[in-house]
């Protein structure tokens, strides 16, 4: 648990290498967190910096090489619309503290939705204002299935009546019934998480040697995961993969474990 004093809610970093350990710091002198104390993360920015700066870095500039590729025309006049919508207030929340408008389809899903007939980016259709911890929050999930995490509403006061008035009102401005709009979110999600499932594997294959234990257990292992979802790893491969992710597909001591991997599958469905 972080160390903090409840007078003033100061903190203390939680790094054994910070300059400032064990001296109580105020809150601004950390990054916001929805799941830590007082809401803000265990080290202090300094110490976050060191650690993470590098990698966020590539993430923001990756972000915004993403945003750049998607549509951005949402106006002012939009924005107060929508802001007005719900009234200055948290879509899913009422509340009005550090409200900003959220893709409610996530930036990072790319240029995948149009090909489900879905509004991207930063658009009229696809924008809705979100406190700054339900941004956090729901991040680059899908947010059908964020939203049935009991923990998430609980932990943030949000009433399914609530979400069904931003379905139907995202659904409207996206032209569609609610229903076909989450048919249409789910189906392109499922192309989502495959990329990044085989995203996932081109990075284990660059990163081991061929030959070597933990290369074949980790990429055996997510090989499995896609074949429980009932990927086509074929298709899915060609589509996403590398050239070494092409190449391990076809490689006899793959295939062969896939084959084990199916076996075992029918096995338990008949054993069910």
């Amino acid at each position: 648990m972080d160390k903090f004093n409840e007078n003033n809610q100061s903190k203390i970093c939680q790094s054994p290498n910070c300059r400032r350990k064990n001296q109580p710091l105020d809150l601004e002198e950390f990054y916001h967190s929805p799941n830590g104390m007082y809401g803000r993360r265990a080290k202090c920015k300094e110490c976050h910096n060191k650690i993470y700066g590098p990698k966020n870095k590539i993430a923001s500039l990756k972000r915004q090489d993403i945003a750049n590729r998607l549509p951005n025309d949402l106006t002012k006049e939009e924005e107060k619309k929508i802001r007005a919508y719900f009234k200055g207030k948290c879509a899913l929340t009422s509340s009005k503290e550090k409200v900003h408008l959220d893709h409610f389809i996530p930036l990072n899903w790319e240029e995948i939705p149009q090909k489900y007939g879905l509004s991207i980016g930063k658009t009229y259709a696809n924008m809705i204002p979100l406190s700054r911890n339900i941004n956090y929050s729901k991040h680059a999930n899908n947010p059908f299935l964020w939203i049935k995490k009991v923990n998430i509403r609980k932990e943030n006061a949000i009433s399914m009546k609530a979400w069904q008035e931003v379905i139907e009102y995202t659904s409207d401005k996206q032209n569609m019934i609610p229903q076909e709009f989450e048919r249409r979110v789910m189906l392109c999600y499922s192309e989502v998480w495959t990329r990044d499932r085989i995203k996932s594997l081109n990075r284990v294959l660059d990163k081991y040697e061929i030959g070597t234990k933990k290369r074949r257990v980790i990429s055996y292992n997510a090989l499995e995961r896609l074949l429980k979802h009932g990927i086509n790893l074929n298709v899915a491969v060609n589509k996403f993969g590398s050239d070494k992710a092409k190449c391990f597909i076809n490689e006899e001591t793959t295939l062969i474990k896939i084959r084990e991997i199916k076996d075992t599958m029918i096995k338990r469905n008949m054993d069910n």
